[in-house]
């Protein structure tokens, strides 16, 4: 789908959020590629062929999601592989004495990781943790909650720290 692809070229933070997110959508109407037509794609007003081509979008995804038996939970493989590339540029440049404020982000967002990931995730890497709760933030606010204070402020850390590793995963990846 041309949306998806454009977000994984801009922001591949928001890319993967966003797939997460569609992940649920197709677990939350059961695999069923006519309810997601019902529910999701005839609230666009678009062409039958953009509509067409959002159908068979979601419908491939649906299959990937049964052969990789990610119906209860879990991503999918490709998914999966961007956060581990991700976790991977993160551990290069909090080492590199030439990433200045790189390490400043992360220094800033670390006590926030290492607690959430005691309480919640022991054996995530540090950016699952990071995406995880930018996730569940997501998911607090499209239910009109709000979170606490103490929550923003942590995944504020976070955002900042993923904002920086984003651009350098785009940057290598041109």
């Amino acid at each position: 789908m041309i949306i998806a692809q454009q977000k994984k070229q801009e922001n591949i933070v928001e890319y993967i959020l966003y797939m997460w997110y569609i992940e649920d959508l197709i677990r939350a109407n059961n695999f069923d590629v006519q309810q997601i037509e019902k529910t999701v794609i005839d609230r666009f007003e678009q062409p039958e062929s953009v509509l067409r081509e959002m159908s068979n979008w979601y419908r491939d995804l649906i299959e990937r999601m049964k052969d990789e038996e990610t119906e209860k939970g879990g991503h999918l493989g490709f998914l999966t592989e961007q956060v581990h590339q991700l976790n991977d540029l993160h551990l290069n440049l909090i080492n590199d004495l030439n990433e200045p404020k790189y390490r400043r982000a992360y220094f800033s967002a670390e006590p926030y990781i290492t607690e959430l990931k005691k309480k919640s995730a022991p054996n995530a890497t540090e950016i699952e943790v990071c995406l995880n709760a930018l996730y569940m933030l997501m998911m607090i606010r499209m239910k009109g909650a709000s979170p606490s204070t103490e929550t923003v402020a942590a995944i504020e850390t976070f955002g900042d720290m993923l904002v920086l590793l984003n651009d350098k995963f785009i940057k290598n990846n041109r």
